[in-house]
């Protein structure tokens, strides 16, 4: 995008103008940008990928402790819209998609819990990823865990329970349910829980997606269309 873009324009410069028959058009999301129509194993949806221009504020903002259903999408008119995520994640026929952290808070936890896996003997939606994150992300925090956590960093106890109070008073769900099942995953991510956007990478041998993680966080009540 050019500084002489109308901001107005900026969903079409990033993500190009939608197809008359209204289906989705696709771009790899990868950086450095790589042309469409070069092969590249994933293809994420326009939906999912990072914002290149402006890496805090990507089209679909999301906080990743909250079901996939309270995601907004946020276009080039800023606006806040209703996303669709029954659309497909990637372009290609994938059946299974391996995802790991570019965040640092999370990308330690999962050299110990191993990465989200996305599978699928259909199409693979947006909702279905967004959802294996979430489902991955509310098991509980063992024991052993927290410890070990505690013993590297004591004010990493602070830091967690702090976590799961705002998650809890934020929750939709009922609260004693929520503190009965006690720390999870999602807590030791603090406030860097806000979504930024997937994008493949060569990672081992293998294409993989990296999920960003940020700390500035949604609007409490998006003004949604």
């Amino acid at each position: 995008m050019t500084t002489s873009t109308p901001f107005g324009q900026a969903n079409l410069t990033l993500f190009g103008p939608s197809r008359e028959d209204g289906a989705p058009l696709w771009m790899p999301g990868t950086f450095p940008p790589i042309p469409y129509g070069i092969a590249v194993p994933i293809q994420l949806n326009p939906l999912l990928i990072v914002n290149p221009n402006d890496p805090n504020c990507p089209p679909l903002q999301w906080d990743v402790s909250r079901q996939p259903d309270t995601a907004v999408q946020f276009t080039g008119r800023e606006l806040y819209v209703k996303p669709d995520l029954d659309q497909e994640a990637v372009a290609q026929d994938v059946h299974r998609i391996v995802i790991h952290s570019g965040a640092p808070s999370l990308a330690s936890w999962m050299q110990r819990w191993g990465p989200i896996e996305v599978t699928s003997a259909g199409k693979i939606t947006a909702y279905d990823v967004l959802k294996a994150v979430y489902r991955y992300l509310q098991i509980p925090l063992t024991p052993r865990e927290y410890k070990k956590a505690i013993k590297l960093d004591p004010e990493n106890a602070r830091r967690f329970h702090e976590a799961a109070y705002w998650r809890i008073a934020t929750s939709s769900q009922i609260a004693s349910v929520e503190q009965a099942q006690g720390l999870k995953r999602v807590d030791v991510l603090g406030d860097y829980k806000y979504f930024r956007g997937f994008r493949p990478v060569w990672h081992e041998g293998l294409w993989v997606v990296i999920m960003e993680l940020g700390a500035r966080g949604v609007p409490n009540y998006p003004m949604v269309y």
